[in-house]
């Protein structure tokens, strides 16, 4: 009978590593800030890859939908045991952070946890932006997570909030610089405002 090897613990450390890079957990923050928010809101988990913050939020209880531009057939299968698969097909759907097929004005929060990152270029950055202020409501909210890359050269708080405000949005909360999964990212959130929303 073949001997079986014991992983070391640094071996151990680097599978969980791994995993974690393939798969990474839900943003703890993220999670806390909207568990704070009252669950009638509309959420638009942009971006969702295979569900990773859908999944909590639908469990919180938001009217929640979710996009990819690559694919949304983990995302679907996974929310398929929240929501049933006829509901997940029906709230999970592939489109582009700067073509979201949303009425204007539908969401009370979007989640951009990564969402903007595939921008190649200052233009795809501006139109995914401007795209998602339309489709947020008036005194919504925008939680956003993106490397630092991203942001461009400057990559700091100031510049992510620079960024939003060019795009017609207001910080909500100081950005920050986190660290999350191994990775520093730059976070914020921000709010759609005009001359008569309360701040």
């Amino acid at each position: 009978m073949p001997r079986r090897r014991r992983l070391s613990p640094d071996t151990s450390c680097s599978i969980t590593s791994l995993l974690r890079t393939l798969h990474p957990p839900p943003s703890d923050h993220l999670l806390r800030i909207l568990a704070r928010e009252a669950t009638a809101g509309c959420v638009l988990d942009l971006g969702c890859a295979d569900g990773r913050h859908t999944e909590p939020l639908a469990r919180l209880g938001f009217d929640l939908y979710a996009c990819d531009a690559v694919d949304v057939e983990a995302a679907r299968q996974r929310l398929a045991e929240v929501w049933g698969e006829e509901e997940a097909t029906r709230r999970i759907t592939p489109a582009k952070p700067a073509a979201l097929g949303y009425p204007d004005e539908f969401f009370d929060w979007v989640v951009a946890h990564g969402a903007y990152d595939e921008a190649t270029n200052a233009v795809d950055l501006t139109d995914a932006l401007e795209e998602t202020r339309r489709v947020l409501k008036t005194g919504g909210w925008i939680y956003v997570a993106m490397r630092r890359r991203t942001v461009g050269e400057e990559a700091t708080p100031e510049a992510l909030t620079r960024l939003f405000d060019e795009a017609g949005f207001v910080p909500a909360e100081p950005a920050e610089e986190a660290a999350e999964n191994g990775e520093l990212l730059l976070r914020g959130i921000f709010r759609k405002v005009d001359a008569g929303t309360p701040l």
